[in-house]
């Protein structure tokens, strides 16, 4: 069994983002926990209990923070956070997500421009924290949280610096499964967070 939870306002996941002085996201910065303590409550759940969790749903995991950062936007860039080192034992790698990314988006939103240069400054943030389960000595499984956001640069009134934040995110998917469902589930739901973008696009874009 295959459970997958979206995480609500509230949850210990939200980003600390490290930044650069050009307030573009250090590379490494990992704005989850290596190891989050909500993946470690999954692993101490019974399977009544896990049964329990699959049936959870928020009302509302992906939210505008500033809606017209949304509609003005006209490029990208695609960053994809370090990933945990037992993320590689199934597949699940850095340039494997980003590549997923990129054509998910060149699919659902096509006349978006992906540009990596530095005169495109709104970055698509991808996150995943991944973890192995273990019992007796033998893998039985993971836990993974998959997050998405859109980052634009903003000013800090207090101090006139300049930082990434983000305009719009979905605060994140976890999901628990035995070891042959991981990667799929991890792809899978990086592809439907863009399709949760993509609405929000199109949204923020018809207003």
């Amino acid at each position: 069994m295959v459970c997958s939870v979206m995480l609500c306002s509230g949850e210990p996941l939200r980003a600390q983002l490290q930044t650069d002085p050009n307030g573009d996201i250090k590379s490494g910065s990992n704005s989850l926990p290596k190891v989050s303590s909500v993946l470690m409550e999954i692993l101490d759940l019974s399977p009544v209990e896990k049964e329990s969790l699959c049936k959870f749903a928020c009302g509302r995991s992906s939210e505008f923070l500033i809606k017209p950062a949304v509609s003005e936007l006209s490029c990208v860039r695609l960053v994809v956070e370090d990933l945990d080192e037992d993320a590689a034992h199934y597949g699940i790698t850095q340039d494997g997500l980003k590549t997923a990314l990129l054509v998910a988006l060149r699919s659902k939103l096509p006349r978006l421009k992906i540009d990596d240069a530095t005169s495109c400054r709104p970055s698509i943030y991808v996150n995943v924290s991944f973890i192995e389960t273990h019992s007796n000595g033998r893998v039985t499984g993971w836990a993974a949280v998959v997050r998405l956001q859109l980052l634009q640069l903003v000013n800090v009134l207090e101090n006139g610096a300049q930082t990434s934040a983000p305009v719009w995110q979905d605060l994140g998917t976890l999901g628990v499964g035995p070891p042959e469902s991981a990667k799929s589930w991890v792809l899978g739901t990086l592809d439907d967070l863009i399709t949760k973008f993509a609405a929000a696009y199109y949204e923020a874009k018809n207003e």
